[in-house]
């Protein structure tokens, strides 16, 4: 069964339009015109995902998104805005409002509908993953009284030296902070691509384009209750940072950078790691090629040598064969033989200097494999701390 769409839109035509759209790809869809309607009716509709008009008379999108988002039994429902504004700016608004997606007018369907299924499929992920979390034995309250604060700051240091992939890294950061009772987003930059990490397991569509914004704002970004910090490598974006206590939000901004800078340097080492495994693989294939390289030239020089001999043989047979009926003398006969004889032994030293060479090469070969024998590369065996990683994970 389809789930339920519930459409907050001002106007008659844009509504019509998106109404018609989700009945023909078998939604239910209930349209309301502004954004008081929805918060009288949304409990009562429990829609499975909300689709949002920004620019409304009264009560607009962003503010009603805002209201929706402290009413406990609505708080948790996807919310997608859809605006003829679609800058940057417009889009910080919307997550500022705690909106999941945003998509700008005028928009194709095809795209409506991917991030309609892709939203409504992350909170059934997300429901899933919470589920798990409150089974869990070991609880963010138990490690944090065992550790403390800046306990989990020092063991995330300790461990990250351990830590042997991107993913593992980024799952012990998101490890720490809830240990803290904080979510967050990480985006981490590495060989051009943007990879994105957070909380809840699933990446947040609106989240992503934020970092955009905050990644070029400085080493710190506040905005709201919202914390971003910022290094070439890593940006860290805390969603609920304690504004009702200075000390404690002053604390974390300290330890947020802390393991930020850790994690940067930690990066940088896997990439480099990463690197050299390149390097080791591409030598490695480099030295297969060349060794097949030499095979291939000795057995075309071999098959030479024989083509060679074979001719050689032939013309001498001919030579000796004309003596019949060309009238040489003894002399003319044996200095003909001579040629002959010396042609064949020229060209056996000429292909007896192209096999040295081949030893030569094969030489060379044997020497760069014992190079790469002794060269320190990092393995890829599981650590001590990614086992420790799966044993204390909280989701």
């Amino acid at each position: 069964m389809k789930a339920q769409i519930l459409y907050v839109e001002d106007d008659i035509i844009n509504s019509s339009i998106v109404e018609d759209l989700m009945t023909s790809e078998g939604y239910h869809c209930t349209v309301l015109r502004s954004g008081q309607e929805c918060l009288d009716q949304a409990a009562q509709i429990k829609p499975d995902l909300i689709l949002m008009d920004v620019l409304m008379p009264g009560l607009n999108g962003l503010e009603t998104c805002t209201r929706l988002r402290h009413i406990d039994s609505l708080h948790n429902i996807p919310i997608i805005f859809i605006s003829a504004r679609n800058e940057l700016e417009d889009r910080l608004k919307g997550y500022n409002a705690g909106g999941d997606d945003y998509i700008g007018k005028p928009f194709e369907p095809d795209e409506l509908l991917a991030k309609i299924e892709a939203s409504i499929e992350r909170r059934s992920t997300l429901n899933d993953l919470y589920k798990k979390a409150q089974q869990s034995d070991l609880t963010t309250n138990s490690l944090m009284t065992a550790l403390g604060e800046i306990g989990l700051v020092m063991h995330f240091l300790q461990a990250s030296s351990k830590i042997k992939t991107i993913e593992t890294l980024a799952q012990k950061i998101i490890q720490t902070h809830a240990s803290m009772s904080l979510e967050i987003s990480i985006e981490i930059r590495i060989y051009d691509q943007k990879l994105h990490f957070c909380t809840e397991g699933i990446s947040h569509p609106l989240e992503e384009s934020v970092f955009n914004y905050v990644v070029s704002k400085g080493r710190l970004v506040d905005f709201n209750n919202r914390t971003a910090v910022n290094f070439p490598q890593i940006s860290i974006l805390v969603r609920n940072m304690p504004l009702n206590d200075p000390e404690k939000y002053g604390r974390i901004k300290d330890y947020i950078a802390i393991i930020a800078e850790g994690a940067n340097a930690k990066i940088n080492n896997l990439r480099s790691d990463q690197l050299i495994h390149r390097q080791y693989k591409n030598m490695l294939s480099i030295i297969d090629k060349t060794k097949e390289t030499i095979k291939t030239v000795d057995n075309h020089y071999r098959m030479q040598q024989y083509k060679s001999n074979e001719i050689l043989s032939e013309v001498s047979e001919k030579i000796e064969s004309s003596f019949l009926y060309l009238g040489l003398s003894d002399e003319q006969e044996t200095q003909l033989q001579s040629i002959t004889k010396k042609s064949e032994e020229k060209m056996t030293q000429l292909f007896q200097k192209t096999s040295c060479i081949d030893e030569k090469l094969n030489h060379i070969l044997s020497q760069m494999e014992c190079a790469i024998e002794n060269f320190s590369v990092p393995k890829d065996e599981p650590s001590d701390e990614e086992n420790d990683l799966e044993t204390i994970t909280l989701f």
